[in-house]
């Protein structure tokens, strides 16, 4: 055990560092940091653990300090290997933005983009010109979102235009929370910030609710395809069965991926119909994924791609997480800085789906109640 390997070689960087890692799987953030700074008092300049150090932080909402550490990824080789860009610009440390250009590049998974975005409005608020490096599926809906801001096609190498010295500063988008965002107060609270195709989301709803007949309109999606820590995020649609027959409701998948056998593998066990919508490919063509998701009343999803979509856009969704979650749904909470419109639901214990789907089943309920009453109300 590592308490063991501690005591024969509590000398080793690496040793503490492995336990801050168990510590934080417990759901034991201020232990984990103790861990990590032993760690650090061996090793200081060890970029993984000071990286490390940032996931305990952030998640106790320590975000100052947490912004600090995270910018230790920028020393960690495989982060850099994945993400990084070279840029001719100084990077942006804070100073005046005022009558200032500045490049913005983005870092990471689809999620990461989608919730970092959220930034931009602020950036916004400062400097005179902004120009984004995206990537093709984010470009139209980020172009529609934010009309101010030049967006551009990430490519390799960059877009001339991205690669002009005179453009004053330069940032990877996570970077910029350091300075946009020290502290809870400092999140933007706008009930969205992503807007899908207006035209677009009225024909899908449209047709949506006539194949619905009358009932409320609840997108589901229920696993991650993160390769390190997707099994722990995902539930099997065998789990969703009570939920699912909840009267009143029209079901549509918003899984990414080919789930189609499951779906019917699922619909000739339970004889719940789960409507899906070949013609959105929600993997390729981001922009209509959103014009979907901004149709429905509701959405109820695991951690993933689905759930950072729904939250920009301001839609109703209920995100469904694992006892040890990633750093931005923090512990002991189910309200979230990042997603104004988002309501989080929380494992009781490792492993444990059942007591969600306890949680979320009766507010369900309720939802569905509040909103035929609403619609009932609003044709009378």
């Amino acid at each position: 055990s590592y308490q063991q390997a501690l005591s024969i070689q509590p000398n080793i960087a690496e040793v503490h560092s492995n336990m801050g890692q168990i510590l934080e799987k417990s759901r034991m953030p201020n232990e984990a940091i103790s861990a990590y700074q032993k760690a650090l008092d061996i090793n200081p300049e060890h970029a993984e653990i000071r990286r490390n150090l940032s996931v305990p932080l952030l998640t106790l909402g320590s975000f100052k300090r947490g912004w600090k550490e995270y910018e230790w990824r920028w020393k960690c080789d495989r982060f850099v290997k994945k993400n990084k860009k070279d840029f001719p610009q100084p990077l942006w440390e804070n100073s005046p933005l005022s009558g200032k250009s500045i490049a913005i590049w983005l870092e990471q998974g689809v999620g990461d983009c989608i919730m970092f975005a959220s930034i931009l409005g602020k950036l916004q608020q400062q400097a005179k010109q902004i120009l984004v490096e995206t990537e093709y599926r984010l470009l139209p809906i980020f172009q529609r979102s934010f009309p101010g801001i030049d967006f551009f096609l990430a490519q390799n190498p960059s877009h001339l235009q991205l690669l002009d010295s005179s453009i004053d500063f330069q940032s990877p988008i996570g970077s910029l929370a350091q300075w946009l965002l020290p502290n809870e107060e400092s999140f933007p609270k706008y009930c969205h910030y992503l807007v899908a195709c207006p035209h677009r989301t009225q024909k899908l709803r449209h047709k949506l609710q006539q194949q619905a007949g009358g009932k409320l309109l609840i997108g589901i999606s229920w696993k991650s395809a993160n390769k390190d820590i997707g099994e722990l995020k995902s539930t099997s649609l065998i789990q969703w069965e009570d939920l699912l027959s909840q009267k009143d409701c029209f079901f549509i998948n918003l899984q990414y991926g080919d789930v189609e056998e499951e779906i019917d593998a699922f619909t000739d066990d339970t004889k719940i119909s789960i409507y899906q919508d070949k013609e959105i490919d929600s993997l390729q063509s981001l922009d209509d994924f959103a014009s979907q998701i901004a149709a429905l009343d509701l959405i109820i999803s695991t951690s993933n791609t689905t759930v950072h979509m729904a939250g920009a856009l301001g839609r109703p969704v209920w995100t469904l997480l694992h006892y040890a979650p990633d750093w931005r749904w923090q512990l002991d909470r189910s309200d979230t800085p990042w997603y104004p419109s988002m309501t989080l639901y929380r494992q009781l214990s490792s492993g444990d789906w059942y007591s969600v789907f306890q949680q979320v089943q009766p507010n369900l309920k309720q939802f569905v109640e509040q909103n035929l009453k609403t619609q009932k109300e609003a044709y009378a």
